[in-house]
C-alpha cells in the first residue's frame, strides 16, 4: 500500500467535502484503511483526520445524532478526537463523552483537549474536574 500524503488526503477529503458526499469518506476510503501518523513524541500512531468536536454541540444536534456522527468517524478509523470547554459552552464534551460511552471502542480513542489555566497544577486540575463532563474514566496525564 502506498504511504498516502497529507496534502493528497487533504486533498480528496476536500474533493469528497465539495461533491457532497455525506455518506463516504474521502475518495478513497472503502478500499484503504485509514492512514495513521505518530502523534508527536507520544509514540501512540492516530488517524490522520482528525475529528473536531466544536460542530456536535450545537443545539439543533441531539445527543443521539452526535452519538451517530461519532460513532461514523470511528467506523471509518478515526480515533483522534479534539473537544474543548470553549466548544459550545460544554455542549460539545458532554455529547462527545456521551457517544464514547456509548461505544466500547473508547478505549481506542485518543481523546485530546485544552485548557486556559497556564500553570502545570491549575492546568491539571482543571482537567481532572471535567471528567465529570466527558465522561471519561481515566485523569489525563502530564507529559513532563
Amino acid at each position: 500500500m502506498a504511504d498516502v500524503t497529507r496534502r493528497r488526503f487533504l486533498a480528496g477529503s476536500a474533493a469528497a467535502a465539495g461533491l457532497s458526499l455525506t455518506h463516504s469518506w474521502p475518495l478513497f476510503a472503502d478500499a484503504r484503511p485509514m492512514p495513521r501518523r505518530l502523534l508527536g513524541r507520544t509514540g501512540a500512531k492516530v488517524s490522520l483526520a482528525g475529528f473536531g468536536g466544536f460542530q456536535i454541540g450545537a443545539g439543533r444536534l441531539s445527543d443521539d445524532d452526535a452519538t451517530k456522527v461519532v460513532h461514523r468517524a470511528m467506523d471509518l478509523g478515526v480515533d483522534y478526537f479534539d473537544v474543548a470547554p470553549s466548544y459550545r459552552s460544554g455542549h460539545s464534551e458532554r455529547k462527545l463523552g456521551l457517544a464514547l460511552e456509548r461505544d466500547k471502542r473508547r478505549d481506542k480513542v485518543f481523546l485530546a483537549t485544552k485548557t486556559q489555566k497556564r500553570g502545570k497544577k491549575a492546568a491539571l486540575k482543571e482537567l481532572r474536574e471535567r471528567h465529570s463532563r466527558s465522561q471519561t474514566s481515566r485523569a489525563p496525564r502530564s507529559s513532563r
